[in-house]
């Protein structure tokens, strides 16, 4: 009997840490989700920086000719 129950401990131990890690295991893929969106977010900010940057460098070249 003594040995049914600690069986059972042991069970139920390990079925906890297996919740335990599944519960890890998703909220890894959810930040990697959240990290991914978020680089691709600033990869676009940084292509739409760049074309306004030239869009400003020409607008100053246009005005620095026509003064």
């Amino acid at each position: 009997m003594a040995a049914k129950a600690k069986f059972q401990k042991a069970q139920a131990e390990l079925q906890a840490y297996e919740d335990a890690r599944e519960a890890s295991r998703q909220h890894s893929l959810e930040a990697t989700e959240m990290l991914q969106e978020k680089n691709r977010e600033v990869e676009y900010l940084r292509a739409q920086k760049g074309a306004d940057e030239r869009e400003r460098e020409a607008k100053l070249r246009q005005l620095a000719g026509k003064a």
